[in-house]
């Protein structure tokens, strides 16, 4: 992909308008990038999202060295105010439509965007971490997944730290996760560390894959280790064959993981 410059398209939309406004952006040749991020917010949980879309620009790029992330200790802050507090929640959703797009300057190299940190996103505090998971979903049913995703997030009070979607697309390896141009629903989950909310975001999954597998969807197979053997050849059927090849390759195990362990020998 050549390095071109870019001006970021930033669009602030009811949730029940993306797929109209996906639409119109994957028909536009002249857009390159996109994502969307989601209000978590409890005035607007997943009811209002923010559209980034990333134009391409009739001038050269930039080829000076590529730039550290500004202001990233700011971000963090607001960040982080939202890990214990709705008003947090509030004023990040706000800074992220109203006070991000004014720090922003566009054109950049196509490099420079996709170099962004996510120092922020470093937790600090005790016994309290993040957790991320993807599912993936056909375009038709992003709505009824981002409906269902909010009634069980909200039924199990689980603290929604970030929620984005992405395109994604067929690839041709054994465990592929999306069986044609689809759309991805990154989390972003925040959960103290103890038994009680641990157990209850292994729940959250195992519920969510249920709901994505129903929609025709499937899962992101290595982050957490909550799936069931079931749930697991349910979106990846050719998963009996990955482990036929692992100790065919690798018959005294030199390489392993916490994964492995679990579902190797299932």
């Amino acid at each position: 992909m050549d390095n071109l410059a870019y001006r970021e398209v930033q669009t602030i939309m009811k949730t029940q308008e993306f797929p109209t406004a996906y639409t119109a952006i994957v028909n536009d040749p002249s857009y390159h990038l996109f994502y969307a991020r989601l209000s978590t917010v409890p005035s607007s949980f997943l009811k209002e999202l923010i559209i980034y879309s990333y134009k391409v620009v009739d001038q050269p790029a930039s080829r000076e060295p590529l730039k550290p992330e500004t202001l990233v200790r700011l971000t963090r802050f607001v960040f982080n105010l939202g890990r214990k507090s709705y008003v947090g929640r509030e004023i990040k959703w706000w800074a992220e439509k109203y006070i991000q797009p004014l720090l922003q300057t566009f054109p950049e190299s196509r490099n420079q965007i996709m170099y962004r940190s996510y120092a922020y996103l470093k937790n600090n505090l005790q016994n309290n971490t993040d957790v991320l998971q993807e599912y993936f979903l056909p375009k038709e049913q992003i709505l009824a997944f981002i409906q269902g995703l909010g009634d069980i997030l909200q039924r199990h009070s689980v603290v929604t730290r970030n929620v984005e979607i992405r395109s994604v697309h067929k690839e041709n390896i054994l465990l592929e996760y999306a069986k044609a141009d689809w759309l991805g629903v990154v989390l972003y989950l925040n959960f103290d560390v103890n038994e009680q909310d641990m157990r209850k975001i292994h729940e959250v999954h195992s519920e969510l894959i249920d709901l994505a597998q129903s929609l025709g969807g499937s899962f992101y197979l290595p982050y957490q280790l909550s799936a069931t053997r079931a749930q697991i050849e349910k979106s990846y059927p050719e998963f009996g064959k990955f482990l036929a090849l692992k100790k065919q390759y690798d018959p005294d195990i030199l390489f392993t993981s916490k994964f492995y362990k679990k579902y190797g020998t299932m």
